[in-house]
């Protein structure tokens, strides 16, 4: 057990998607990331007779005016309740410290770590410390000049994660800008 634990809930190492690049501080998260780029023909890379789909009603984003079906499939039961409360506002747990409130357990723990200036992310060149390994990622790629692996080719600017690269193009370069689907095939951008 205590071996387990060590092998595949350490904090201290970095487990890398072979996929995509994207780290995890947990194997589990690792392994289920993967699994949606392995699996094939479910919505958001999920198997179909593994899918939980949201039916809450959303605006409809063509004419605003009707609804439409959410759409978006999970895995398990669990995280699309959890998803279904981001729909309804419903936040049952509280900080008992300052009375922000939460939709789950994990994001008020994490929440918390504001309070104790908990910060389990460190610089290897400097003191920093960040809640969030995206935080720490970011901070060594603007401050010590650390990989930026994904390259806007419309404008040659360099970012640390794909997602930051799909908001660049959206924002910067609009839908007409140039298709990335052969270049970055995990970056969904319309075309």
């Amino acid at each position: 057990m205590i071996a387990h634990r060590r092998d595949e809930h350490s904090v201290n190492d970095i487990f890398r998607c072979r996929h995509c690049g994207k780290e995890f501080r947990n194997a589990k998260f690792c392994k289920n990331h993967e699994r949606r780029h392995e699996a094939e023909g479910g919505t958001n890379g999920l198997p179909l007779e593994a899918e939980f789909m949201c039916e809450f009603p959303v605006p409809n984003p063509d004419d605003g005016d009707t609804h439409v079906t959410c759409g978006r499939r999970f895995s398990s039961r669990h995280n699309l309740d959890r998803h279904v409360r981001s729909h309804t506002g419903q936040k049952s747990h509280a900080c008992d410290l300052c009375s922000k409130t939460f939709v789950d357990s994990t994001r008020l723990r994490r929440h918390k770590w504001i309070h104790i200036g908990h910060a389990p992310y460190k610089c290897g060149d400097c003191d920093a410390g960040f809640r969030h390994l995206s935080h720490l990622k970011n901070h060594e790629a603007s401050v010590h000049g650390k990989e930026k692996p994904f390259e806007c080719e419309v404008c040659s600017k360099r970012f640390v994660y794909p997602y930051q690269l799909k908001a660049h193009l959206a924002s910067a370069h609009g839908p007409g800008g140039k298709c990335f689907h052969s270049i970055y095939p995990y970056v969904f951008v319309t075309c």
